[in-house]
């Protein structure tokens, strides 16, 4: 629950490769992109950075990530997305796996547009020290890429009535960073030995019930890019 291994077979060597934008328009359309998204928390773990993107495949609130390179782990690809983004130096260890998502998108930033893509998306979550959080704002967030950056409570995320206003993607990855959360005080109950069986037990059900069952068929979304509202089908 709640990893992402990376397994090594042989001696592999990490290439850097360039892709001229006619080549790399194909293989977006060949090919599903593994990414390492992150959601980056604040200490007190009540609210998430969010920016608001002006490109596709997501012109809209979303966290910040990207592709992985070949040979890098989901952890070491999203130590590398963060500092690239955010100019926060975090040891891969600093990251926890949140969850790995399916993302197909209709449109794409690169021609042509309308062939959109498709990732294999694992997610994140950075708790920022203190003085990280401090500075968070500050040099964050590519300005051609995003209009506006906010910390924004959980809370408000997933709340019903704003099912509208979040990808139903963003929200799923938000409510389950609440279950690894969930599932850390259940572990930390565990390892504590003055932790009752009924604090274990409790903790168990909350988590149980939180995280509920998988979703077992695709959730088809659809954004309205003037209103940027969505809606489930």
């Amino acid at each position: 629950m709640f990893r992402c291994h990376q397994f090594i077979t042989g001696d592999f060597k990490t290439r850097k490769v360039f892709l001229e934008d006619k080549v790399y328009g194909l293989a977006l359309d060949a090919l599903t992109k593994a990414c390492s998204d992150i959601l980056i928390v604040s200490p007190d773990k009540t609210k998430v950075l969010l920016g608001k993107r002006k490109v596709h495949p997501q012109p809209d609130w979303w966290l910040v990530g990207g592709r992985g390179r070949p040979g890098l782990s989901p952890n070491e690809a999203a130590a590398a997305n963060t500092k690239r983004e955010l100019k926060i130096d975090a040891n891969p260890e600093r990251f926890k796996v949140v969850g790995s998502y399916n993302l197909v998108w209709e449109f794409r930033q690169q021609h042509p547009q309308k062939n959109g893509t498709a990732d294999i998306s694992t997610v994140h979550a950075l708790v920022l020290t203190e003085e990280e959080f401090k500075s968070s704002e500050s040099n964050m967030f590519e300005k051609q890429e995003y209009s506006e950056v906010k910390w924004i409570p959980i809370k408000d995320i997933l709340k019903k009535e704003a099912s509208i206003c979040y990808s139903p993607a963003l929200r799923q990855f938000v409510h389950d960073l609440c279950s690894r959360f969930k599932f850390e005080d259940l572990t930390n109950a565990v390892e504590n030995p003055n932790a009752s069986d009924e604090d274990v037990g409790k903790l168990a059900r909350e988590l149980i019930k939180w995280h509920g069952p998988a979703e077992s068929s695709a959730t088809q979304v659809y954004f309205n890019e003037s209103t940027r509202s969505y809606k489930i089908e």
